[in-house]
């Protein structure tokens, strides 16, 4: 997979980019600079994790090397993936028709305005008051 990654970034279209094409042909060009860069940061794990198991395999033990390759390396690829799926719905705001959409939508919505107004108007009443203590030397 290091080199399958790696072969993309030097010879396009990003690894990334081929499987957003399978499911969403339709894709905009403009995406493709964000898809190359998802490429890149995979390639960059994937590296990290080949170098973590050679060293679990040379410096440790076989019960070190399992819970590298058994956990560990599940945990980083799995957060990596959750999020960067994540921050793409954030910063591109689309809904494709996901079975995550939802779930998306409810973590990555905006504060209701009546809740931002509301805090700004306890902070700065807050502030007003922290004044009013200087001033009065308390």
């Amino acid at each position: 997979m290091l080199i399958a990654f790696a072969r993309t970034l030097v010879r396009g279209p990003s690894i990334v980019e081929t499987f957003a094409r399978l499911r969403h042909p339709e894709l905009l060009p403009g995406r493709a600079p964000y898809l190359r860069a998802v490429t890149a940061v995979w390639w960059r794990v994937l590296r990290r994790e080949h170098r973590g198991v050679a060293r679990a395999g040379v410096h440790g033990s076989l019960a070190t090397w399992t819970l590298y390759n058994g956990l560990i390396a599940y945990l980083i690829v799995g957060l990596l993936l959750g999020a960067e799926r994540v921050y793409r719905y954030w910063r591109f705001r689309g809904s494709y028709g996901d079975l995550l959409d939802p779930v998306l939508r409810a973590c990555c919505r905006r504060a209701r305005p009546e809740a931002d107004a509301e805090r700004r108007a306890a902070s700065k009443s807050s502030s007003m008051r922290g004044a009013r203590t200087a001033a009065s030397g308390f």
